[in-house]
């Protein structure tokens, strides 16, 4: 029997079902003393701090479908699958009033006092040519020459996430078996362009580089690998072990 338990990231366990949670439960055992430590509590959506609450508290949170009844908004999407749209909100002071007794959040500042203060910096990158080209074709007619290879939008939301990707880089259309087009970002690529021009101002630093697009990670990495840049990749396609062995080779130098 432990006295406490401290939870060390605890959004792990955010999922009821799985493994790791049931057995954070089971090897708590009766403990009344229960610290969750997360620096993402929610990921998603809010009904991942169920689990957690229910961790910390089992006789206050017992039922994840009643809580979510009382204080969640939900829908289901046109194939079945449950859409969270977030605390109801004549039910969000009755929400946070269960919460917050048990919440002691620790700003960055606080707990991490030697970092120095993130600065934030926009800039404009210039397509390349062949860029501006589809990229205005999609623009004023919904329609984009691919170097032979006809893209087109069949809604408005289609067209903003071509006119995002051709923003990028150039792209290529792939065909697969069943007849299903893709878009497969490819070069030239003005903001790996400018990446690659910004590369040697951070001298031997090591450089952490996010973009919302995976194509367009998979882009720049094909890019450093020509130059013989040692790099790593934490994406969808990269499995956990491997995610780790990046991050370690990141953390020791051995990879920029």
């Amino acid at each position: 029997r432990f006295g406490a338990v401290v939870a060390d990231e605890a959004h792990r366990a955010k999922d009821p079902r799985s493994k790791q949670t049931r057995a954070l439960w089971a090897a708590s055992g009766d403990t009344d003393i229960r610290y969750a430590l997360t620096g993402t509590p929610i990921a998603n959506n809010v009904t991942e701090l169920w689990s957690i609450l229910h961790w910390l508290d089992s006789r206050e949170w017992p039922s994840k479908t009643k809580w979510i009844d009382r204080f969640v908004d939900t829908m289901l999407n046109a194939f079945g699958a449950l859409l969270v749209l977030g605390v109801k909100p004549h039910m969000s002071s009755e929400f946070y009033a269960g919460i917050h007794p048990h919440m002691r959040r620790m700003p960055k500042e606080l707990v991490l006092p030697f970092l120095p203060p993130i600065t934030y910096k926009s800039r404009d990158v210039e397509m390349t040519a062949k860029q501006r080209k589809a990229y205005l074709q999609m623009r004023d007619s919904l329609v984009a020459d691919l170097d032979g290879e006809i893209l087109t939008a069949a809604s408005p939301l289609t067209a903003t996430t071509r006119l995002l990707q051709l923003a990028s880089s150039f792209a290529n259309i792939e065909v697969d078996e069943s007849g299903e087009m893709r878009v497969l970002l490819a070069e030239p690529s003005c903001k790996i362009d400018a990446f690659i021009d910004d590369l040697p101002d951070f001298g031997s630093d090591s450089v952490a580089v996010m973009a919302v697009s995976r194509q367009l990670i998979d882009l720049l990495s094909a890019r450093l690998t020509k130059m013989k840049i040692p790099h790593g990749l934490i994406t969808g396609a990269v499995d956990q072990d491997e995610r780790q062995r990046h991050i370690d080779d990141f953390q020791n130098g051995k990879t920029r």
